[in-house]
């Protein structure tokens, strides 16, 4: 199967999550809270699936044209690609609209908001959920074309008995972009239970183990910082 197969899977599955969660919200049903949750995940994991396989096959484009010396014509349409597709903001944002509505539904009673607030929210992430899906699904057709481009060149190099023309890469992953999103991330549900939990008496709450999971982040964002020296 093809990426776009799996991420479609993901995405029906997630067409039918933000439905069912609309429902229940609408209806007043107590199976809200958990079609809620169901909904909040598989956005999260659609969006990431997307990011995941735009910066592995983005790599591995790249080490082809470097490795096989593929066309450059490539390489020039992955930058362009990159730079023009807006899968990247429009997954980001949809993770962000569809957390808030998740953290926003226990806001009535944590602050005392108006559930409409909630509703609000959530309608907004409902509808941009489906947009950005569509750019997603645009943005990852786009991409396996370019795959299958550099695919067709490398067996027609193999079919001329043309070899690499420069040593792989060692293969390490940059940690960098791992580095801010645990240094900054770790310090979330510190955040949450202060504000939420606790109504802004962080006195209560305590900074372990996020303190030394933001300090891990830190690390990772050195070592990456370093290594490109």
């Amino acid at each position: 199967m093809r990426m776009i197969h799996y991420f479609g899977g993901f995405a029906v599955f997630l067409v039918l999550a933000l439905l069912l969660a609309a429902y229940t919200g609408f209806s007043g049903r107590e199976s809200h809270l958990m079609s809620g949750l169901i909904c909040a995940v598989a956005a999260i994991g659609t969006h990431s699936l997307l990011i995941l396989f735009m910066i592995v096959t983005g790599r591995v484009l790249r080490e082809a044209v470097r490795v096989r010396n593929l066309s450059p014509s490539l390489l020039e349409e992955l930058n362009s690609f990159f730079a023009q597709h807006r899968a990247y903001p429009a997954a980001i944002f949809s993770c962000f609209l569809i957390t808030t509505a998740a953290v926003l539904g226990y806001g009535h009673h944590s602050f005392g908001l108006h559930p409409s607030i909630h509703m609000l929210v959530a309608c907004g992430a409902l509808i941009y959920n489906l947009y950005a899906l569509k750019i997603e699904l645009r943005a990852i057709a786009a991409n396996q074309r370019l795959v299958d481009r550099a695919t067709l060149e490398l067996d027609a190099a193999d079919a001329r008995g043309e070899g690499p023309v420069n040593e792989p890469s060692p293969g390490i992953i940059s940690p960098m972009p791992w580095g801010p999103t645990l240094a900054i991330g770790a310090w979330l549900p510190y955040v949450y239970w202060g504000l939420f939990t606790w109504r802004g008496d962080f006195s209560k709450v305590s900074i372990h183990p996020w303190a030394e999971l933001s300090a891990c982040g830190l690390i990772l964002i050195f070592l990456s910082v370093r290594r490109g020296r």
